[in-house]
């Protein structure tokens, strides 16, 4: 992660780390579980626990901040196709988490950046206070992040008749396929059908609990006061007397 990565010492001089992401921690863990069989997976094990990040900028108070709390969950599968179908049942599962909240979302391609794997989604936002730029077809439900795309394009891969339109989100959940790059580190196995080892297909997933707290207030508050979606809501009614 590079100067992202927050790093100290302690009295004898050792390095540790505050973990911004625990893919290798989680797939450590499940590495040393002795008799681990093709018929107790899929296997997701999810946190909800403070991540620490170096951010360069931090700023608009929760929305980039460099300690914050992160649902995070970690998947794993006995083959790809296996992967996949987790992959899209999780990302399901966070489109009807938004609506439940009453907050539009829109889930698109994503850069796989320094966590890695062979597929990312990163589920956004639209706000104009929003540091991610997106490009958005206007006639199918493509969409994606400017960085995995060339600047100047402005017809849509997809539908190949629509136009791209700009606009800026804030990104509130990120989705990874990881494929075996942890796994086959980590040696991470299971018995497959055959009673042979087999490394596991894994996914990451995250929600920023935080930063949803603080954009759900941006996108739906006015001047005259602040607006939560009712699940989130430390009340539904205030009495004044």
């Amino acid at each position: 992660m590079g100067k992202e990565l927050l790093r100290l010492k302690d009295r004898h001089g050792v390095d540790y780390c505050l973990g911004p992401t625990h893919e290798e921690a989680v797939t450590t863990l499940v590495a040393h579980q002795a008799n681990l069989s093709y018929k107790q997976l899929p296997l997701l094990l999810y946190q909800i626990t403070r991540k620490f990040r170096d951010e360069p900028k931090p700023r608009f108070g929760l929305l980039r901040g460099r300690e914050f709390y992160m649902k995070d969950m970690y998947s794993f599968d006995v083959s790809e196709e296996a992967a996949y179908q987790t992959y899209e049942s999780v990302c399901q599962a966070y489109t009807r988490l938004f609506a439940r909240l009453g907050l539009r979302c829109v889930q698109v391609q994503a850069d796989t950046g320094n966590i890695g794997g062979k597929l990312s989604h990163e589920f956004q936002l639209p706000a104009d206070i929003g540091e991610d730029r997106l490009l958005v077809c206007g006639d199918c439900s493509f969409s994606a992040n400017v960085e995995t795309m060339s600047s100047d394009r402005t017809d849509c891969p997809q539908c190949k008749t629509g136009t791209l339109v700009e606009s800026r989100g804030i990104e509130v959940g990120h989705t990874f396929y990881l494929g075996k790059k942890y796994s086959q580190v980590f040696n991470a196995t299971f018995s497959n059908v055959q009673n042979k080892p087999s490394v596991a297909e894994m996914g990451c997933y995250g929600l920023g609990v935080t930063r949803i707290l603080a954009a759900a207030i941006e996108v739906m508050s006015t001047e005259k006061g602040i607006r939560w979606p009712g699940l989130l809501a430390p009340y539904q009614v205030c009495v004044l007397p």
